[in-house]
């Protein structure tokens, strides 16, 4: 066995057993340790990773004894001096834990596995930050980073019982209980870290998506303009307080291009500041064109659904591509993205003005934004041209109107309304193929017969997700409802919905007349495709102005007619390009009075809405929804002919 192979396979146990612990294995990755600590026992990555065990087993003496051995025999690894900091300050001996944190200044990142740590585990001035915390905090903020949110909610509840006056951990608290939606106990613990902390902007930003989520969107925009009060020049806080405005709707719609005015004049300034001012070099002949992805959310979603399939059928002869993580560590969609990627660069510690030059110097033809108005994004880096040509595909604003982006992607189906609203500067590049295309959902049943057949009424479905129900996404359903003779509304496709939701809900359908024909789906118990769901439906119902995305695949996968609603702005267009895509065009509404007469129109018809169900799976296989190559191949082709115009 030749020294490169042995430490290929030193590398690969180490990476299972980083994968057992982000999964919060630990039985499971103590015995992997005990299997190769005769292998590897002195190898100061395996004593690292063994005192990551140790603590989260409330052992923090033999953590640090670990660590101390580890550092012993490499005095030069970053992650090794980066724990003894946070370590020696969570146990009181603050002095040793300053000489570690500044010794890690001094100290580059280990070059093969740059990851053997979760940010926040390595975090010293957040530890500092802390009275005395438990291990319960630093397990809480290392379970959150893997968006572990119900194990993370568990340990921040601990911790809170034996410290009920650490304010970041209420915080915190508040901040996961989100994730899982119950706004409610959120909103609570918010305002109570709010009397602590009364200008934190970070406070009113949250609480708008909590409001979002009780369906209370005046409330939420009032929260909205205190944070940005508040806070008026960090974009991050301008992010957080889009992710809850895109929602807004009706007389509100105003008040999202206000937020988006507002925080794109404060991303052009930030990004003039950081702006490299290098002279992009000409393509030679047949040179291939260098893409760069830039994402924090490389934990599923979205991105695992749509974006893995274009990395796995990414040409690398023809393009030099380039994923740059901003997304937390963790979890098996994240390991999957990192393994098939042909380049991969982790960002989370450097600075924009560090990641704008590395951009610039590497000589980025095309750069994706794939953070677009979310926290913890990289807007001003994106917006500095650090490339010809510079798009933002799968998140909102989809580019528009967004400081730096100068090419729109599109498709037959959304170019119209992408037309309409292109900012200054801003182009179309159109795609001959669509914007989406996935593999074949895993883990979903064979589809079963109609419903309403054994019924003898229409049950529609949709997801019970309340900052999606906007008053035309309520409309739409109330009238259909309305439309429809004994038929009844199935909400669900989620694994929580507390009794105050189910109130909220029917509060909001009240005045249609409908509110007790409206029912909602248990909670489920595992995770994966919600193919209950889909068995007890048999029409699904998007929403809008913001459009459902993976939900609608699935839908259609188990033989489920969507019925979606245009309107003027790309995510109410987006259920359209993916019906156009699986040859479904038919089921697209040019508005709520069209989608209305469409849903309404199926459900008349149950015999030939069964015959659909049972062949609509097969025509979805073959429909270019789920034509991956074929999608990638266009995608890139557009991309290029964009970057050729704009450099030509």
């Amino acid at each position: 066995m030749t020294e490169d192979t042995e430490h290929e396979e030193f590398l690969d146990t180490l990476q299972d057993i980083i994968d057992l612990q982000s999964a919060g294995k630990m039985p499971e990755a103590i015995e992997m340790i005990s299997d190769n600590v005769a292998r590897y026992g002195n190898r100061p990555e395996m004593m690292l990773l063994t005192a990551v065990c140790s603590y989260r087993q409330n052992n923090a003496g033999q953590a640090i004894e670990l660590c101390e051995q580890a550092h012993k025999i490499d005095p030069d690894c970053l992650e090794v001096v980066d724990s003894l900091a946070v370590l020696k300050v969570v146990t009181g001996n603050v002095s040793d834990g300053l000489y570690y944190a500044k010794l890690a200044t001094t100290l580059m990142p280990h070059p093969d596995l740059p990851d053997l740590l979760p940010p926040d585990f390595s975090n010293f001035f957040k530890a500092l930050s802390v009275a005395a915390p438990s291990r319960h905090y630093l397990d809480g903020l290392y379970l959150f980073n893997g968006r572990q949110f119900n194990d993370a909610i568990t340990e921040f509840r601990a911790e809170l019982a034996l410290n009920p006056e650490n304010m970041p951990a209420v915080k915190s608290l508040g901040h996961a209980l989100l994730h899982v939606g119950l706004p409610d106990e959120a909103l609570d613990l918010l305002s109570r870290y709010a009397e602590a902390n009364p200008q934190d902007p970070d406070v009113p930003a949250l609480s708008a998506m909590a409001k979002c989520m009780q369906g209370d969107f005046e409330a939420a925009a009032a929260h909205c303009r205190d944070a940005i009060a508040m806070a008026p020049d960090d974009i991050d806080i301008l992010m957080r307080v889009l992710e809850a405005a895109r929602y807004f709707d009706g007389k509100l719609a105003g008040v999202y291009d206000e937020f988006i005015a507002t925080a794109n004049a404060v991303v052009a300034e930030a990004a003039a500041e950081i702006a490299p001012g290098h002279k992009h070099r000409p393509k030679e002949p047949g040179e291939p064109v260098s893409i760069s992805m830039v994402s924090n959310a490389l934990h599923g979603g979205d991105q695992h659904a749509f974006l893995l399939p274009v990395i796995e059928k990414t040409d690398t002869k023809a393009v030099e591509l380039t994923v740059f993580q901003q997304s937390p560590t963790g979890g098996p969609a994240f390991q999957e993205f990192k393994s098939k990627s042909p380049n991969w660069r982790r960002i989370v510690d450097i600075e924009d003005d560090v990641l704008a030059l590395i951009l610039s110097r590497q000589e980025t033809d095309i750069l994706v934004d794939l953070c677009g108005f979310s926290a913890n994004g990289r807007a001003a880096v994106c917006a500095a041209r650090t490339a010809p040509v510079v798009t933002n595909i799968l998140c909102e604003p989809f580019g528009f109107k967004a400081p730096g982006t100068n090419v729109i992607l599109s498709d037959d189906a959304t170019i119209a309304v992408d037309e309409r609203n292109l900012g200054e500067g801003q182009r179309i590049a159109k795609t001959e193929g669509g914007l989406f295309a996935l593999k074949p959902p895993a883990l979903m049943d064979d589809v079963r017969p109609l419903p309403a057949l054994e019924n003898g009424y229409v049950t529609f479905g949709a997801r019970c997700s309340v900052p999606h129900f906007s008053p035309n996404t309520v409309a739409m359903w109330s009238g259909i409802l309305n439309a429809v003779d004994g038929a009844r509304l199935m909400l669900g496709n989620t694994r929580n919905i507390p009794i105050p939701t189910r109130e909220r809900v029917r509060a909001m359908f009240a005045e249609s007349g409908v509110a007790e024909r409206i029912d909602f789906q248990e909670s489920l118990q595992t995770d994966g495709p919600d193919n209950v769901f889909f068995h007890g439906i048999d029409i699904f119902l998007d929403s809008t102005p913001v459009n459902g995305t993976i939900v609608l695949c699935e839908a259609l996968w188990m033989g489920v007619p969507v019925v979606t609603a245009k309107a003027d702005r790309r995510s109410s267009v987006i259920g359209a390009s993916i019906l156009t895509s699986a040859g479904e065009a038919g089921w697209i509404g040019n508005d709520v009075d069209d989608a209305v007469g469409i849903a309404v129109a199926l459900a008349r018809d149950t015999d030939a809405l069964a015959d659909k169900r049972a062949g609509l799976r097969e025509t979805i296989r073959n429909s270019a929804l789920m034509n991956t190559a074929n999608h990638t191949a266009k995608l890139y082709a557009a991309l290029k002919s964009a970057f050729d115009q704009v450099t030509g």
